[in-house]
């Protein structure tokens, strides 16, 4: 949490074989909670050292995602009230 500087709290870690052999190939899921909010990340690989950071660096990227659409969506909205008001003050 101190890296990335959003605190999340990991809720599902797990991983799964999608082959079978010396070049199996792993599957990671990995669910982030923040906020109430649940996000997931995806990946596989041979190494499920690369999968599980691919996973969770997809999770979070969906949270950063979430975090700037709320950010963006917060600063439209006094924006648009001031943009009323002064369209209000034009007319009169």
């Amino acid at each position: 949490n101190r890296v990335v500087n959003v605190p999340n709290e990991l809720i599902e870690f797990s991983v799964q074989s999608v082959t079978g052999g010396i070049d199996a190939i792993g599957e990671v899921t990995i669910r982030l909670r923040h906020e109430g909010k649940v996000f997931s990340g995806h990946s596989a690989n041979t190494d499920i050292i690369v999968a599980s950071a691919e996973a969770y660096i997809s999770a979070l990227n969906r949270l950063y995602v979430s975090l700037q659409s709320s950010a963006e969506k917060a600063s439209e909205k006094p924006t648009k009230i001031r943009s009323e008001v002064v369209a209000a003050e034009v007319q009169r």
